[in-house]
């Protein structure tokens, strides 16, 4: 979205389980969040023109993102156990908790976020009213693919960082050609 387009956005934040979960919102109307995907934040989303704020905003929407933990402005711990889709989906119903998010949401998820919003969804479904999955995890052909490509990222990551991975177009989940 181009500087003039870029609606007025308030960071906030709030502690769970540890972490300092960043957020920001904008708008006004019904809330709408989002959860994006792995190795990215909504700041890398932002550069990369991977996300657009005005069309929600012109639905009349409020719009949440959020860094999701140990990403971005986040904060997160060691533990494995922090970064599993159910771990993930607390942080996302603790961040509902938080915005005191009354009535169901609408939540668009990508790649990760699709998960946190999912184990979400099916742990309280009563509180979201419409979910929009883009290249959510059951778009991998195999669970095999999916743990192959992981493993590929994560020892470049490890190697060389997460820019590295960014820059080197990762695998494609479909199929497997590079992007």
């Amino acid at each position: 979205m181009t500087p003039e387009r870029r609606p007025v956005v308030h960071e906030g934040h709030f502690v769970h389980r540890g972490a300092r979960l960043v957020f920001d919102d904008a708008g006004e109307g019904p809330l709408a969040v989002y959860a994006h995907g792995g190795f990215v934040s909504q700041a890398v989303e932002d550069r990369m023109g991977l996300f657009d704020w005005a069309p929600v905003l012109r639905a009349g929407r409020r719009l949440v993102r959020y860094d999701a933990r140990a990403h971005g402005r986040s904060t997160g711990g060691p533990s494995p156990s922090e970064y599993t889709y159910p771990s993930l989906a607390d942080d996302l119903l603790a961040l509902l908790d938080h915005l005191g998010a009354g009535r169901a949401v609408d939540a668009m998820g990508a790649s990760m976020g699709c998960g946190s919003v999912l184990h979400a969804a099916v742990r309280e479904p009563d509180r979201f009213s419409r979910l929009v999955m883009l290249i959510p995890p059951t778009a991998w052909t195999t669970r095999e693919a999916y743990a192959r490509a992981n493993r590929s990222a994560a020892e470049t990551v490890t190697r060389e960082g997460p820019g590295a991975w960014l820059a080197g177009s990762p695998q494609e989940p479909h199929t497997g050609r590079r992007g």
